[in-house]
């Protein structure tokens, strides 16, 4: 199977909605995941419009095609708003794989090729370095691409009912990766988003 990397386009809207659903779903415990059924049941019971809405606002987000067939397998979305282009790290904020092609069971590892665009991506921006928040069941995924986890930054994900650990991937040697902002911005961006969602803005 031949996967390629792009940008999204708005022609891939449905496709990636569909990929969202199945990628969540595969995360409930009744399907061997870490997150209660009830909690991915919110998740995943907003209208599409709104879940696309969700997934694109603020975001640069690759797509992971497959061809000839043109289905969505996976997406991921870097993180590009004013605090991120601010403070010159990229957050990595989502990567979403469709449950048959997770784990390499297509013969390709989606989720890796994925990560390695967006890492690729965010270095091209001149981004110096990548941070996120990891669910459970991706820790080892993101430690092989390089993921440096700092346990005292994880955070408790109250609608996914599970906690997130933190992480950081260097891309280029600075004075201000030590320091260690990111997660402050994450909690001033998520702060405002929320805000934002509340004036309807």
């Amino acid at each position: 199977m031949d996967i390629s990397i792009r940008d999204y386009e708005p022609r891939d809207s449905e496709g990636v909605v569909d990929a969202y659903l199945d990628s969540s779903n595969s995360l409930r415990k009744s399907r061997g995941g870490q997150h209660p059924d009830e909690a991915i049941d919110g998740i995943i019971n907003r209208s599409r419009e709104e879940t696309l809405h969700i997934l694109l606002y603020g975001n640069h987000m690759l797509v992971a095609e497959v061809k000839g067939s043109g289905e969505i397998a996976g997406f991921g979305a870097l993180g590009k708003r004013w605090i991120n282009l601010f403070s010159g790290s990229a957050s990595i904020k989502f990567i979403y794989v469709k449950e048959r092609y997770q784990g390499g069971k297509a013969g390709v590892k989606v989720g890796s090729l994925l990560m390695e665009a967006m890492v690729e991506k965010a270095s091209a921006m001149g981004f110096r370095k990548i941070f996120g928040y990891s669910v459970p069941e991706a820790v080892g995924f993101h430690g092989k691409s390089g993921a440096v986890f700092f346990p005292s930054h994880a955070v408790f994900h109250p609608m996914e009912k599970v906690t997130l650990l933190y992480y950081e991937i260097c891309l280029r040697p600075s004075v201000w990766n030590g320091l260690r902002i990111e997660p402050h911005m994450t909690a001033i961006t998520g702060h405002y988003v929320s805000l934002r969602r509340m004036l309807g803005l």
